[in-house]
């Protein structure tokens, strides 16, 4: 509530609760719905807020002014600091919601088409509203509740690029990843940069990144077997070779090798093994979201030997 209520327009009066009658043996307490006042203030809090968040994706930080979002709600203005103490408050919810609206779909995006497309993502979404974020996000160096917002939102993405490439949270080239990817995108939403070169930028660094971590690659028992007698291991996919297809198919994570196993061997009864891969001194290229080996597999780089099972 307010601290220095308007005293041209006074609050409502709270409503002392409903005594509380307890059930008798065998009797059901009634489903209990918020009165009607509380339904009708949590709609208006929120009409508020969304406001808010609409002039900040429009006008930028300077837009967010207490009779602005009453208006823009269509609301009187004395509700605006009866639902909000301050206008600070009003702008750290409306940075909350934004950020947590961003991570939800920064998710689903990176979940269904893979980190390598995320310029096509900057490149379609509301250019306003990405700005409105960012510069909200730069003003919290000024403010400390806004910062642990901007924390919330970094950490979040983290954990997405975490997740994405089964590392934990904690790893550093989550977060060294996420460094350069914030650096593109905020180069590409402020500088319009073109997306092609965002892209290249993007795919070269997370190619960098899966150079520096373990690949696998889905394997027959018997394929494994006689490569270990060569010292080089030249299966690309089932029934193909590296002379036929020019490099070696490989997986980041086990959801790339379900999607191996699915389009390759699904039908295949021979034991099948994970191999994993060092990529240290390999040639591996980031190829529309899969990594690539362009040249014969050393089983000196195979770390270890364990069953594929679904």
């Amino acid at each position: 509530m307010n601290p220095h209520p308007d005293p041209t327009h006074p609050a409502p009066r709270e409503q002392p609760p409903a005594p509380h009658h307890p059930a008798t043996p065998g009797e059901r307490h009634p489903t209990l719905t918020p009165p009607p006042a509380q339904a009708r203030g949590r709609r208006r809090r929120a009409t508020l807020l969304n406001a808010a968040v609409d002039l900040l994706t429009d006008g930028g930080f300077a837009a967010v002014t207490h009779r602005a979002v009453a208006q823009r709600a269509h609301l009187p203005l004395a509700a605006t600091t009866y639902y909000f103490t301050s206008r600070d408050q009003l702008l750290a919810e409306a940075f909350a919601q934004l950020v947590e609206a961003e991570l939800a779909t920064t998710r689903t995006w990176i979940t269904q088409h893979g980190l390598a497309t995320l310029p096509e993502h900057l490149a379609t979404t509301d250019r306003t509203r990405q700005l409105g974020l960012w510069e909200l996000y730069v003003h919290a160096g000024r403010d400390p509740v806004l910062q642990h917002i901007a924390r919330r939102w970094t950490d979040g993405c983290v954990r997405i690029i975490a997740d994405t490439l089964h590392l934990p949270a904690t790893d550093t080239r989550a977060r060294l990843l996420y460094t350069t990817i914030s650096a593109l995108w905020l180069e590409q939403i402020v500088e319009q940069r073109p997306t092609g070169e965002t892209r290249t930028l993007l795919t070269t660094a997370i190619d960098h990144t899966l150079k520096a971590m373990t690949v696998h690659h889905l394997a027959l028992r018997t394929d494994w077997e006689a490569a270990q007698h060569t010292g080089e291991y030249r299966i690309s996919t089932l029934g193909r070779t590296l002379d036929d297809e020019g490099f070696i198919h490989l997986s980041r994570d086990l959801t790339q090798l379900h999607g191996v196993h699915t389009a390759y061997y699904q039908n295949v009864t021979e034991p099948l093994l994970i191999l994993d891969i060092d990529p240290t001194g390999l040639d591996i290229r980031l190829e529309n979201g899969y990594p690539h080996l362009y040249g014969p597999l050393p089983t000196t780089a195979v770390t270890a030997v364990h069953p594929y099972t679904r």
